[in-house]
């Protein structure tokens, strides 16, 4: 369905909910079905991130003020890529570098582990700014390898599925700098479709973005929703023990791991980096019960009930009632008396559980 056209239905039923609010309630909620229906389709997504994205580019005059801005920042921190390139083909590899190539924050390095010599070289950086480190064994040995040799004060582990923005490690940084205490910066992701050009360079469409929400525990310890371009202060994933050999579940595990030992966890709106479309992103059931299990044996909650929920790669921890805690009830509400009084009456009626209270509030 062209931009256009979406907009226009979208304005003309917007229109239509608000006076049939006023009219004929029961108009309005057929309207505000229509509504979020046509919001919620496949094509009206698309569209709207597409014009997100647009709006959002920056062209090379503004790439290059941000490179000057970033210079000028008091406090630099040097950001140390490990990226996994075992199992891949060059021409990944040679993607990922020029993603990293492209990077309007200068401050990083990279350290490229891999099963094997390369034939594809890293001398493009500057003096001692990229290495190759041939490391065998398993995932976690690997970046664990790339661990040692990384230099910077902070470090993201990426593989060639990983795709970064020119402005990723921009955004990044400045939420750093921003919350100076954070031991973990992430931000938003999406989906990135890829091809290559005749020029050899890439071209990236981008869809489903997701952007994510301020700090969640407990989202975390539901799924892997920090993703892999997040920012890990070295100093605490090296006290930490660097990453364990969970087949899958590594970075979960070290995320959970860092976020609870952090002194702070910043986020960044917007996307910092993007998956490449049709890679696997999946932690096998066996790996995420030993992440989960694991999350709640260092909470002191080895009660916990861990189950996955209704989507796939989501799970579920239901901690056992201790006592009788107090529930606060909180309705917003504006100028809705009947749909309040309807609301508390039920709870009075059906709530057998005696230890809450109900906090109202005006929102008008």
């Amino acid at each position: 369905m062209p931009e256009s056209i979406v907009g226009s239905v979208k304005s003309a039923l917007s229109t239509t909910v608000r006076w049939g609010a006023r009219r004929f309630p029961g108009v309005a909620d057929a309207a505000r079905r229509a509504y979020f229906d046509v919001s919620n389709r496949r094509s009206s997504q698309r569209a709207a991130y597409t014009e997100w994205v647009a709006a959002h580019r920056l062209r090379s005059g503004a790439l290059a003020e941000h490179r000057l801005e970033s210079r000028e920042w008091p406090r630099q921190h040097y950001i140390g890529v490990v990226l996994d390139v075992c199992g891949y083909e060059e021409d990944d590899l040679e993607r990922s570098l020029q993603g990293l190539a492209a990077q309007v924050y200068e401050h990083w390095e990279l350290t490229v582990v891999a099963d094997r010599r390369w034939t594809v070289s890293t001398s493009r950086f500057e003096g001692q700014r990229a290495r190759m480190v041939v490391a065998e064994g398993s995932r976690a040995d690997r970046l664990n390898a790339g661990l040692a040799r990384s230099l910077g004060d902070f470090v993201l582990f990426l593989t060639p599925d990983d795709v970064v923005y020119p402005t990723s490690f921009y955004d990044l940084a400045e939420a750093l700098s921003r919350t100076v205490t954070a031991d973990v910066v992430y931000g938003g992701d999406d989906l990135a479709y890829v091809t290559q050009t005749r020029g050899g360079g890439w071209r990236t469409r981008r869809r489903a973005p997701f952007f994510k929400p301020d700090w969640n525990p407990e989202l975390l310890r539901s799924c892997p929703y920090l993703g892999s371009v997040t920012l890990l202060r070295t100093s605490l994933v090296r006290r930490l023990g660097g990453l364990r050999d969970i087949d899958g579940g590594e970075l979960w595990d070290l995320h959970l791991r860092a976020t609870d030992a952090a002194a702070t966890v910043a986020s960044t709106t917007g996307i910092v980096g993007g998956r490449v479309a049709g890679s696997l992103v999946h932690v096998p059931d066996a790996s995420a019960r030993q992440v989960l299990e694991s999350a709640a044996a260092s909470e002191g909650r080895p009660d916990v009930v861990i189950a996955p929920a209704d989507e796939t790669d989501v799970w579920q921890l239901r901690y056992p009632v201790v006592g009788e805690p107090k529930v606060s009830i909180v309705i917003p509400s504006r100028n809705q008396l009947d749909v309040v009084r309807r609301c508390i009456e039920s709870i009075l009626l059906l709530t057998r559980y005696e230890n809450y209270e109900i906090v109202l509030v005006d929102t008008g």
